[in-house]
This record gives C-alpha cells, structure tokens and sequence, in this order.
C-alpha cells in the first residue's frame, strides 16, 4: 500500500495509487454538497486541534525531589490519603 493511502478505512476507485493526499481530498470535497463541506471543514479543524493537544512540549520534571524533607516522616500511602482529601474536601 502506498505511503499516501495507508490507513484508509475504505478504497475510493477514482483514487489512484499515489495520487497526492492533498489533490484525493480536494478531487472528493468537490463533490460534497454545501452542507457536507462545511461538516468536513468542522472534521479537520477538529483534526487539528486534536493534533495540537499530542503535540505538548516535553515533560517538565521540576516536581522531583520537593517532598524529599518528607522522605522519613511519610510513607507513599500516606501522601496518597492527604492528596485524596485535598480532591474530595
């Protein structure tokens, strides 16, 4: 399967093995009704915003070693509790 279509859940017949991705969309959005085009602009900015979200920046660690004052007086479980009673009140 062509890197182009890999994936696809369906094979359209008028498109081609590697038919650009972009040129496919377009040549099938041109066939969509007023209506169906806008739900397909609503399904890409979605897409993208979707794509924004898993593109977080790398993960800040700047946590690790502030509890370790604490490291002989608490266990685990007992931050566990404290930290459950801060979420329920």
């Amino acid at each position: 399967m062509d890197r182009n279509t890999a994936g696809c859940a369906f094979h359209d017949p008028r498109i081609v093995v590697g038919m650009d991705v972009m040129a496919g969309i377009e040549e099938l959005v041109r066939e969509l009704s007023p209506e169906h085009r806008r739900e397909a602009l609503d399904f890409v900015t979605y897409l993208l915003q979707k794509q924004k979200r898993k593109q977080g920046g790398p993960l800040r660690q700047t946590w690790a070693g502030a509890l370790r004052q604490y490291r002989d007086t608490c266990t685990v479980l007992d931050l566990q509790r404290e930290s459950l009673s801060w979420r329920t009140g």
